[in-house]
């Protein structure tokens, strides 16, 4: 009869780790890792609205490219007796092509921070006006507005 011990510890074959120990039984010798915490913590903005235009400016400008895209649709696709003068558009776009552009237009110019100087506003309310009313011409000269 033979009989065999084996090491339970490293102790006996310094040389050589003990595989089974290091895989087993190390990991909770480790001292456990504080908790992480991923939640985002409030911030608080203070923030000031401050209005520097009147409010009429921006109905305005509302107002005034609504009936830009009415009046360009109309005269373009319905009537079909106009053409885009827009450079940036094609000849002949379409009702969801004028209110993607408007509204990319828009959005880029409110980033640009555009509408914050009233003067700013009026001028471009001035240009839009002239558009729409340039619009309602060619559409009286076609008969398809009074």
């Amino acid at each position: 009869m033979v009989a065999v011990t084996l090491p339970l510890l490293s102790s006996n074959l310094p040389d050589k780790p003990d595989i089974y120990w290091q895989i087993t039984k190390a990991p909770y010798l480790e001292k456990p890792q504080p908790k992480l915490d991923f939640s985002m913590s409030s911030i608080d903005y203070k923030y000031t609205f401050k209005e520097t235009t009147a409010p009429i400016h921006h109905i305005h400008y509302v107002v005034w490219n609504v009936l830009d895209v009415y009046t360009t649709h109309q005269a373009i696709n319905v009537g079909g007796y106009a053409t885009e003068a827009n450079p940036f558009l094609p000849k002949k776009p379409s009702l969801r092509t004028l209110i993607t552009r408007k509204i990319l237009t828009y959005s880029f110019l409110h980033s640009k921070k555009v509408f914050e100087k009233e003067k700013t506003l009026k001028f471009w309310n001035l240009v839009g006006t002239g558009v729409v009313l340039h619009n309602f011409n060619i559409m009286h000269q076609h008969g398809d507005f009074l």
